[in-house]
């Protein structure tokens, strides 16, 4: 946190924005209250299903600031995506492909992909959003010119792959249409294509012995709206 903006670490989950009663439920709304500084404004996005540094400026003039930073290329964005599917001939791995190490920061681990000669290809496919079906699509007919730079890090146990992810111009579901054309959707994404989940679904509302969750999502707690879908569904499955 500076004078002029703030970084928080979005969660996956929770929509940076909304509309109408709905953006109480908001990471922008959230932040505003929890750091006691109305006005924030957001920088850039990031999916609901995305969790990663969000940068928030205090004021517009700082926001278009930070803005211009991203698309001179002073400051860039990186992703890590765990990927399913046959990695094409470009991103596969040989002999000379070193060992990945644990990194301690998310700033290691990008020095290390930059440093180290590791199997990468760039995607330059026109995408559009597809407003009625909530996904981006590949269109090369009218779309708008978009690249993302992918490199290979490490195959898992499970056979899914982790990837590095450079976006080059900002579209709104890029990585993950990108990822999904080259036949390698984010494992447990559903939408582009992802057949994996971490397990029952339900699982994530499994209450502790002190009711914690029940007592904050509960028909009765702090955080419950009665006029909220969401708040419904979480209670019923906090309830069993």
């Amino acid at each position: 946190e500076t004078q002029e903006v703030v970084v928080v670490d979005k969660p996956a989950g929770l929509a940076c924005s909304s509309h109408g009663e709905s953006d109480i439920n908001s990471l922008k709304r959230i932040a505003c209250e929890e750091l006691n500084t109305p006005g924030l404004q957001l920088a850039h996005r990031l999916d609901a299903c995305v969790t990663g540094c969000l940068v928030m400026a205090r004021t517009r003039k700082l926001v278009q600031k930070v803005r211009q930073e991203m698309q001179s290329g002073n400051a860039r964005k990186s992703y890590l995506a765990r990927a399913e599917g046959k990695l094409p001939a470009p991103l596969q791995p040989t002999t000379s492909t070193a060992a990945w190490k644990f990194c301690e920061s998310t700033m290691e681990c990008e020095a290390n992909v930059m440093i180290g000669q590791r199997p990468s290809m760039r995607v330059d496919e026109p995408l559009s959003y597809d407003g009625h079906a909530a996904r981006t699509l590949v269109d090369r007919a009218s779309g708008r010119p978009c690249s993302t730079i992918i490199t290979f890090i490490k195959t898992l146990s499970d056979g899914t792959h982790l990837l590095h992810c450079q976006p080059k111009t900002g579209h709104k579901h890029q990585l993950r249409c990108h990822l999904a054309w080259l036949g390698l959707p984010v494992a447990n994404d559903g939408l582009y294509g992802g057949s994996r989940s971490n397990g029952n679904a339900q699982d994530i509302y499994v209450d502790d012995e002190a009711g914690s969750l029940w007592a904050q999502f509960g028909p009765q707690g702090t955080s419950f709206r009665s006029w909220c879908p969401k708040c419904e569904m979480v209670a019923q499955a906090i309830s069993g």
